[in-house]
C-alpha cells in the first residue's frame, strides 16, 4: 500500500526554456561557471501527502505532473539524476536503480530498463563492495588468470634460474680437497693457517686432537680452485676414516694428502734443540696410516697428489733449508725422515700418485710457497 501511494504521482518542474547566459560583465565576474543549457528537473522531497515530489527548476519552468504509479521511488536516489525530458523519468528511475516496478508489469522497455539495473547492480540493486568486487572479479576471471600465470611464470622463472644457476655453479667449483695428517704436535694446524694466508706465525698453536674443526679451517680462495682442509691426527686415526673423508669429497674435486713430520713435538725449544729420537720413530710407524689409505681399493679414485712435509726446521735451524748455510742440517734432516719418505713414495710411485717431499718451516714460512707452487703446478695443470 505504501508502495502504491508513493506512486500515485510524481511532481516534475521542467525548466521549458534553455537558460541564458547572462551579459552583464558584473554577473561575469561574479562567477563565470558556466550553467547547464537545456531542459531538466530535479526533484528534492516528497510532498506532505507522500503522493507526489517537490521539484526545483532553473530558469523557465513548466510544472509537469509525471505519473509513477506501480513504482517504489527511491528518493534519495531520485535526487541524484537530472531528466532531460519528462517521458524518460520512469525509465531513468528503473534504469538507475531508484525505482522498482511494484504494481502491474510495465512496458517491454521499463522492465528492460530494470532489469539492466539488476545487473549493472545499480541504486537499489548494488549488492555492496564485498559483492560488487565478487561479481567483478568473475566476469573478468580469465584475464585475471592469465595475468596472474604470467606474474608467477616470471617469478618461477627467477627463482628455478637462481636455483639452477647455484647448482650448476656449484657443480663446476673447482674444488681441492686437502687433508693434513700427521702425528700430534707435528703442526698440521699451524701449517694450515700459514699456507691459506700469509698472517703472522702461531707458534702457541695448540695440538691437534682427532679431526679439527675450527674457524681456521673454513675453505678459502686458492685461484680459481677453492681450498677445503680437513686436519687429523694419525694417533687414534684409522685408515677407513680417513678414506672415507676422501670418497666424500665430489668427483669433480682435486684431492691432496699432505702428510706432516716434525722433529719434535715442542715447539718452545730454540734453534739447536735437536731431533727427539722417540718422537721421530713413532712419526715412522704412523706412516702405515698413509700408506693403507693410499693403497686402499675401496678409495673411489686415486689422489691428484701427496705431499710430505718435514716442518719446525727453524727449531734446527736459523736458516732456510734452501741455504747453503744450513746444507748440513738439511742433510741431517733428510736423513732422519728418509724411511718414513720412503714409506709414502713408494705405494705413490706403485699407484702414480704425484708425489712431493718438501722440507720448511710453518713458524716461519720456509716452504710453504713450495707446498702453492706443488698444487698450481701438478692439480691446477
Amino acid at each position: 500500500m505504501r508502495a502504491l501511494k508513493r506512486g500515485m504521482a510524481l511532481l516534475v518542474v521542467i525548466a521549458a526554456l534553455p537558460i541564458a547566459a547572462c551579459d552583464s560583465p558584473q554577473a561575469d565576474s561574479e562567477d563565470s561557471t558556466p550553467e547547464p543549457r537545456g531542459a531538466y528537473v530535479v526533484t528534492t522531497d516528497w510532498s506532505q501527502e507522500g503522493a507526489t515530489l517537490k521539484g526545483v527548476s532553473v530558469g523557465a519552468v513548466v510544472a509537469v505532473t509525471v505519473d509513477v504509479s506501480g513504482l517504489d521511488v527511491d528518493l534519495d536516489c531520485a535526487r541524484k539524476l537530472a531528466y532531460r525530458t519528462v517521458e524518460e523519468v520512469r525509465w531513468q528511475l528503473l534504469r538507475q536503480g531508484c525505482a522498482e516496478i511494484t504494481g502491474s508489469a510495465g512496458n517491454e522497455d521499463e522492465k528492460a530498463a530494470q532489469e539492466a539495473a539488476v545487473r549493472d547492480g545499480l541504486g537499489r540493486w548494488d549488492p555492496g563492495l564485498w559483492a560488487r568486487t565478487t561479481r567483478w572479479v568473475k566476469e573478468h576471471w580469465q584475464g585475471i588468470k592469465d595475468v596472474f600465470e604470467i606474474v608467477v611464470g616470471i617469478l618461477g622463472l627467477s627463482f628455478v634460474t637462481a636455483f639452477f644457476g647455484r647448482m650448476w655453479a656449484k657443480r663446476h667449483e673447482k674444488r681441492i680437497h686437502v687433508v693434513l695428517l700427521g702425528s700430534a704436535g707435528s703442526g698440521k694446524t699451524q701449517l694450515w693457517r700459514k699456507w691459506k694466508d700469509d698472517s703472522a706465525p702461531f707458534a702457541d698453536s695448540r695440538p691437534t686432537v682427532g679431526v679439527a674443526r675450527t674457524p681456521a679451517l673454513e675453505p678459502v680462495p686458492y685461484g680459481k680452485y677453492t681450498l677445503i682442509p680437513r686436519i687429523t691426527d694419525t694417533a687414534g686415526s684409522e685408515p677407513w676414516e680417513i678414506r672415507n673423508q676422501l670418497n666424500q669429497s665430489p668427483r669433480r674435486a682435486k684431492r691432496v694428502l699432505v702428510f706432516v713430520l716434525a722433529p719434535r713435538a715442542d715447539n718452545a725449544a730454540g734453534a739447536g734443540a735437536g731431533f727427539d729420537p722417540r718422537y721421530v720413530a713413532e712419526q715412522k710407524g704412523y706412516a702405515s696410516v698413509p700408506r693403507a689409505v693410499l693403497g686402499d681399493r675401496r678409495l673411489n679414485r686415486k689422489l691428484d697428489l701427496v705431499i710430505v712435509f718435514g716442518t719446525k726446521f727453524d727449531l734446527l735451524s736459523n736458516s732456510s733449508p734452501e741455504d747453503s748455510s744450513a746444507k748440513g742440517i738439511r742433510d741431517q734432516f733428510d736423513s732422519q725422515f728418509q724411511e718414513h719418505r720412503n714409506l709414502v713414495e713408494g705405494i705413490c710411485k706403485k699407484n702414480r700418485i704425484p708425489f712431493v717431499w718438501i722440507v720448511g718451516s710453518a713458524k716461519t714460512g720456509w716452504g710453504v710457497q713450495q707446498i702453492r707452487e706443488s698444487i698450481r703446478k701438478v692439480v691446477m695443470s
